[in-house]
């Protein structure tokens, strides 16, 4: 009669048939042809004396005008399923949903001053969807869908110790993690490298194909822009000590919270580009010959490696003044740290001072990786030790106290 556990598993499947509507490059565009377009289709390369634009003979791009790089993102979009231009793609795509969750808890009183518990819980889930997700008013082509994952560990001990019939003890520890996020089902494909895209991420966790938009003249197509991702772990700590005497019920303790707050945001790795026909008078026409209104692309990953650790200590006492009152008074103090990149990789604005302030150590030594960036900046720059702020870039506060009193 000391040991006791329980344990619990649950599982879910979920498979769901979606159907969406595109619309894709017929294959007679694919190849440059244009001639049953009614606009003549320009020729950005060739002008008349007077500047004017000259059409390409029978509104047809010559093969050997025929952008690679579009060439190559092109072979990975299905071809129409329908006649005409517009909602020529009907696609059948499955959205997959496995989730698994396991909890295990023993409770052990090895005498009865002492009882011991641990807890423990693992929570999987995978979520493919072929069309990216409703909640980004995401569509996106069959080929460049997402999978969203998540995982997740859950560890809890607790120990309480009975000295006397007025005095017990309790220790609480926790601990977290949780990982997953946002992923491309093209992850790892080196598209740039086997397509000639230069300027884009050469990172093998955030390849992938570009996203190309047309202004509207036909579906996006290649891989959405922005993944986030994290993997994160926390570790709680709790302490309470409580003691009785005569009319007095005293309560004490302290509270440590460690994070490790790592996510990943990497947003146009991969390259965003658009085409709204400036060069030719037509959008897919200016994707075919490689020349965009508009690129994009992000510079390193958007990685944080976020810590914080906070320190909380209490003392409350309720005393039974009468029969008939009870005052409850007590303070809290709270030391909240504040988040800081373990690698001083922040920075930020401050308008006050129309300055950047840049996170540094105690000492004013900046981040290795910064050096390359501090010339580029518009204004003038401090440390933040030289500011006076926390590495986490924020004034410092150590005034946290919560005082409390009650009455009944």
């Amino acid at each position: 009669n000391r040991a006791f556990f329980f344990g619990s598993y649950e599982g879910q499947r979920l498979r769901r048939s979606q159907t969406q509507v595109f619309a894709v490059p017929e294959s007679t565009r694919r190849t440059g042809d244009f001639s049953d377009a009614a606009a003549p289709l320009c020729d950005p390369l060739t002008r008349t004396a007077s500047g004017g634009c000259v059409p390409f003979p029978g509104n047809r791009i010559p093969n050997d005008r025929l952008d690679r790089v579009a060439l190559a993102l092109l072979a990975r979009v299905p071809q129409p399923t329908t006649p005409g231009a517009v909602q020529n793609l009907v696609a059948v795509g499955n959205q997959v949903n496995p989730s698994d969750q396991f909890s295990l808890r023993l409770d052990y009183g090895p005498r009865e001053t002492d009882r011991l518990y641990a807890r423990g819980t693992t929570f999987r889930v995978r979520d493919e969807q072929p069309f990216g997700t409703s909640a980004l008013n995401e569509s996106l082509v069959p080929g460049f869908g997402r999978i969203v994952t998540t995982r997740s560990e859950n560890v809890a001990v607790g120990h309480t110790h009975t000295f006397s019939p007025r005095w017990l003890t309790e220790t609480r520890m926790g601990y977290l993690h949780a990982a997953g996020g946002q992923a491309s089902v093209n992850r790892g494909v080196d598209f740039a490298q086997l397509a000639g895209l230069r300027g884009v991420t050469a990172d093998t966790r955030d390849m992938g194909y570009p996203q190309v938009a047309f202004a509207g003249l036909y579906s996006p197509i290649g891989d959405p822009p922005s993944f986030v991702s994290r993997n994160n772990r926390s570790l709680e700590l709790y302490h309470n000590v409580m003691y009785e005497r005569a009319r007095h019920r005293t309560k004490f303790g302290a509270y440590l919270f460690s994070l490790w707050f790592n996510p990943e945001n990497p947003t146009n790795a991969r390259g965003t580009f658009s085409f709204n026909g400036q060069w030719t008078g037509n959008a897919f026409a200016d994707f075919l010959l490689g020349y965009p209104s508009s690129a994009q692309v992000g510079i390193g990953r958007a990685d944080e490696h976020g810590r914080s650790t906070w320190l909380h200590a209490y003392a409350q006492d309720e005393w039974r003044a009468s029969g008939n009152l009870t005052i409850n008074y007590g303070l809290r103090y709270e030391l909240n740290g504040q988040m800081a990149d373990s690698g001083n990789r922040l920075s930020a604005v401050d308008v006050d001072g129309r300055r950047f302030v840049v996170a540094s150590d105690s000492m004013g030594r900046l981040s290795p990786a910064a050096s390359a960036l501090l010339d580029q900046m518009p204004l003038p720059y401090v440390t933040s030790a030289e500011a006076g702020w926390t590495r986490g870039l924020l004034r410092p506060s150590y005034r946290r106290f919560a005082p409390r009193v009650a009455m009944a």
